[in-house]
């Protein structure tokens, strides 16, 4: 069954090991495929995006863009695409280290140098949703920034963070290096994320409760 976490929290920095250069480089090898996301003119610039689990690779953006009724609809399509069979160490990272045995949308996230992805909130209420940001790399000079005007967030490369994207956020790439991060999301909430949320709260000093949803009723 799936739980939420719901925490006043902005993001919570998990303790898992990543062979994030290989994974970087993988997706790297892979950027003529990248395809533009969330297209809005002006409010985004170079944002891009390639599923490795999802209806297609080139099918990145929510469901409803596709004509589903709803995530769990959509998400009985889903399959691990061509992109991620020529991506070996992703794969495996995914399939033997990350705690997820049922997945949502997993895709590469570029943000071209010199782009930026303007202020936007992907959901209202104030949980950890199943995306899970995996910095791949992040060139110096490529900041989060909260839309309330709260200090600036510079994830580390080799990262990997649940983040409350409740909170109004944009991020600009002021660097003349690509950024490519990993987006995964979960259906699920094995034992082993509880432990990694559970003891990430703690170092953090936060605090948080666990809630579940119908079960057809995905994000």
């Amino acid at each position: 069954m799936k739980e939420y976490f719901e925490t006043t929290a902005r993001y919570l920095k998990l303790d898992i090991p990543i062979p994030y250069q290989e994974m970087f480089n993988e997706a790297n090898a892979l950027k003529n495929r990248f395809t533009p996301h969330r297209d809005g003119g002006h409010q985004h610039k170079g944002w891009k995006s390639l599923s490795l689990y999802g209806i297609d690779e080139t099918m990145h953006e929510s469901w409803e863009e596709y004509g589903y009724s709803s995530g769990a609809e959509a998400a009985k399509d889903f399959k691990w695409t061509a992109a991620a069979k020529e991506c070996p160490v992703t794969m495996d990272f995914l399939l033997n280290t990350f705690p997820c045995k049922k997945y949502g949308r997993v895709r590469f996230m570029l943000l071209e140098a010199g782009g930026h992805i303007g202020m936007h909130t992907d959901c209202t209420k104030g949980y950890m949703t199943e995306n899970t940001n995996i910095a791949l790399n992040n060139p110096e000079g490529c900041v989060w920034k909260w839309g309330d005007g709260h200090e600036d967030f510079i994830m580390e490369p080799g990262g990997i963070y649940a983040m409350n994207i409740s909170y109004y956020h944009s991020i600009v790439n002021n660097s003349n290096e690509d950024r490519i991060h990993l987006i995964v999301a979960r259906h699920d909430s094995t034992p082993a994320w509880k432990q990694l949320l559970n003891e990430a709260t703690v170092r953090q000093g936060e605090t948080g409760r666990y809630f579940t949803l119908p079960p057809d009723v995905l994000p």
